[in-house]
């Protein structure tokens, strides 16, 4: 993705429209395979974890944590953490740390920028960390989803 490698006019505008369409994904794939995913979303539980989850989205790069979430969405630490789990289905940490390397998976994927560059824009200060993690989630160390083109980089 050249945006995400170039500060063009409106490259931030546009990267950020591009993670909204993955979190759009991610929720109706939810929703699909878990139909009680879909009523929650609905519900007022479910619009103050959104606005939780549109932070986390809108900002893989920072350190939240679950006290930062709950006040997000206007709630008590352990209600928020609780229903977050209810509705997202896993707990806000785990879902925060697959977000992350979903997010640094399509840049990869994109072509646009290397596996450490990714690493850090998704708030990892070590390469071999978010290596691990994310081979550990996805089966496979970074470099194998680059595209072909750009894998011997």
């Amino acid at each position: 993705m050249v945006e995400a490698r170039h500060a063009q006019a409106g490259a931030t505008l546009m990267v950020s429209r591009i993670i909204d369409l993955m979190v759009i994904r991610v929720l109706r794939s939810r929703a699909e395979l878990e139909p009680l995913h879909a009523r929650w979303l609905g519900s007022p539980a479910g619009a103050r974890i959104g606005r939780a989850l549109a932070a986390i989205h809108a900002d893989a790069y920072r350190r939240w944590s679950v006290d930062d979430l709950a006040r997000c969405a206007g709630m008590s630490r352990s209600a928020f953490a609780a229903q977050f789990a209810e509705i997202a289905g896993e707990p806000p940490m785990r879902y925060i740390a697959r977000w992350r390397l979903t997010v640094a998976d399509e840049l990869i994927r994109s072509g646009g920028i290397s596996v450490g560059d990714a690493a850090r824009r998704v708030g990892y200060d070590s390469e071999a960390g978010f290596s691990r993690a994310f081979k550990a989630l996805f089966g496979h160390a970074p470099n194998a989803a680059k595209p072909p083109a750009t894998a011997s980089r």
